[in-house]
């Protein structure tokens, strides 16, 4: 089985992203990164949580870090990480990534009809056994979100009832 990254290296991925979207600078990420990891920040999850209750900076003060948060850095931040919810759809992905990398999934793109039936589309994972990947780019997100919520979901920024990859 292929390697997942590790949360640390999540969290500095959406640090940098962060630090890009609010023109940071080139070295913000790494620097923050560096620090929460000393304050023991080690994901996404504890970011956003310690941000939601307002105690990064005391974690930081802790460590001896000067440098501080901004209340609307911290809100900034709050908002722009993902939840619990999309941590997991971030693992699912990247779980069915690696399955086709190694050659475990039996993956193939199958656009969806212009009808917006299902077609040939085919997402059927099983953690301890066979993966089904038969789908378009929108498919696949589909899959990841209905896999994850378990419920069925509604879609309301689409000209379509249903997501669908445009060629």
């Amino acid at each position: 089985m292929g390697t997942f990254l590790s949360d640390e290296i999540q969290l500095g991925y959406a640090l940098q992203a962060f630090a890009i979207a609010f023109e940071l600078g080139p070295f913000w990420a790494t620097q923050f990164l560096m620090f929460f990891t000393k304050a023991g920040i080690n994901s996404i999850g504890e970011l956003a949580t310690g941000c939601r209750e307002e105690t990064v900076n005391m974690d930081l003060e802790f460590i001896g870090v000067t440098d501080r948060l901004s209340e609307l850095a911290m809100q900034q931040l709050q908002i722009f990480l993902p939840g619990p919810m999309g941590c997991r759809c971030f693992r699912l992905a990247q779980r069915a990534a690696e399955k086709v990398k190694e050659g475990e999934a039996d993956a193939k793109y199958v656009h969806r009809p212009e009808d917006g039936q299902k077609g040939d589309e085919l997402f059927k994972i099983n953690p301890r056994g066979e993966w089904k990947l038969h789908v378009d780019c929108a498919g696949f997100v589909r899959g990841v979100l209905k896999h994850v919520t378990k419920d069925p979901f509604l879609l309301a920024l689409s000209d379509r009832a249903f997501m669908r990859a445009k060629v």
